[in-house]
């Protein structure tokens, strides 16, 4: 017997055992010949013993692996389900780096609504901000970048020996928890390094160096 048909059975087991009253109160309403109240109450009885048992074998099958072992359609545990990244928030910001071209930038990354939305702006007004969108090759390897990615080991702060560095704000929203990270110089590990490169969108001629390319899109 596989697993799916295991689960099935479990189920149905746990639905009727809420049905044991439809089917013992007539049964035993023709078989004993005692007063009508009686007999209800046999009825309810015998499906209360019959309930219970029907309940502990359900509950076995369902669980028999554990709680957090269940298999969905999807061929993902409960417990890889609830550890997914949900959303991605990142303000990388531009104060202090002596260029008036770098621009600073607030993401939000929805997979939950596969949506996202970039807005760029200067320090210096002369450059004009506008907001951009990622596209689905970016969307995706961001997605996948995370999924292989133990975001439970990066520190919650980085910060380089440098001054005049862009700083980021990273918010990895799970469906377990929220994860932050501040990083002064755009140097911290992986992923976030390769974060900031898909939604900055640029080349580097320089390590840690920006260069224009699709910015002014």
């Amino acid at each position: 017997m596989n697993e799916q048909t295991t689960d099935t059975i479990g189920q149905i087991l746990w639905y009727a055992m809420f049905a044991t009253p439809l089917i013992t109160v007539p049964l035993v309403w023709r078989t004993f010949k005692v007063q009508k109240i009686f007999r209800v109450i046999i009825g309810i009885v015998f499906a209360c013993f019959i309930s219970f048992f029907l309940c502990h074998i359900s509950l076995g099958l369902i669980f028999r692996n554990g709680f957090d072992a269940t298999v969905t359609s999807n061929s993902l545990t409960i417990s890889e389900l609830q550890d997914s990244v949900v959303k991605v928030e990142m303000d990388l910001s531009a104060f202090g780096v002596e260029s008036d071209n770098f621009p600073s930038i607030k993401a939000v990354i929805d997979f939950t609504h596969d949506t996202s939305s970039c807005d760029k702006s200067f320090y210096n007004p002369a450059f004009k901000g506008s907001t951009y969108y990622l596209t689905k090759t970016e969307m995706t390897a961001i997605k996948k970048l995370l999924k292989i990615s133990d975001i439970e080991k990066l520190k919650p702060e980085y910060k380089v020996n440098m001054t005049d560095q862009p700083t980021s704000t990273t918010k990895i929203f799970t469906t377990k928890k929220t994860f932050v990270f501040t990083d002064y110089g755009l140097e911290g590990d992986s992923p976030l390094k390769e974060l900031y490169k898909i939604v900055y969108r640029y080349s580097r001629s320089a390590v840690g160096v920006p260069t224009n390319r699709s910015m002014n899109k």
